[in-house]
């Protein structure tokens, strides 16, 4: 009976350091999550049957940590990170595997430079008015997620 009792009481101390360390990261992620401000997202949507589109948008980190930004993922297409570049009068997009935001600095993401590549889009994107992007960062080998509604822009 002993036994029992110290093992259910070793038990229930676990599980109530447990869910502290489980609550300890979701505060530090919130916190991370705050540290980044994204102004102005949009998808460019060009087409009634686009299967392709861009997302661009403003990110500032407000922290004082460098911030790398290393995914972006839908539910309605594959979504890449990309870069724009001319050379001798031919643009080509460049895939990036991760984009650096020093500290208390913004990038933009706009037409001819940085942006989200949408491809394969699975949905007819004109019909909507808005669309949710999660986008994926590290900072200091801890990573963290960030929602955005993107407003859909038919041209």
């Amino acid at each position: 009976m002993i036994k029992s009792n110290l093992n259910i009481r070793s038990f229930l101390l676990l599980m109530l350091f447990s869910f502290f360390d489980t609550l300890a990261l979701s505060v530090k992620a919130s916190a991370q999550q705050e540290l980044i401000k994204i102004t102005n997202p949009y998808i460019k949507v060009v087409g009634q049957n686009a299967i392709s589109a861009a997302g661009y948008m403003v990110i500032e980190n407000l922290g004082n940590q460098d911030i790398t930004m290393i995914e972006a993922a839908s539910d309605f297409a594959v979504a890449m990170l990309h870069t724009s570049e001319e050379k001798d009068g031919i643009v080509r997009m460049i895939h990036l595997n991760e984009i650096y935001i020093e500290a208390g600095k913004k990038i933009a993401f706009q037409p001819g430079g940085l942006h989200i590549m949408f491809v394969g889009i699975k949905e007819k994107l004109i019909n909507k008015n808005r669309e949710k992007i999660s986008l994926k960062f590290k900072s200091s080998n801890k990573s963290f997620e960030k929602k955005i509604e993107f407003v859909i822009k038919k041209k």
